[in-house]
C-alpha cells in the first residue's frame, strides 16, 4: 500500500476501465505462458 497518497474515495469510470484491461491482459498474458510452457 501507498502511505505517501490519500487514497481517493470516487474513481472515475476510466480509471476503472484501465484497471480491468489491465488485469485481463495479465491473465491473458498467465494463460499464454502456460500453454507455451505445457507445449514444450
Amino acid at each position: 500500500m501507498e502511505q505517501g497518497k490519500t487514497p481517493s474515495v470516487k474513481k472515475s469510470l476510466k480509471e476503472y476501465l484501465l484497471e480491468g484491461l489491465m488485469i485481463f491482459v495479465a491473465v491473458s498474458m498467465g494463460f499464454i505462458a502456460e500453454n507455451i510452457r505445457e507445449n514444450r
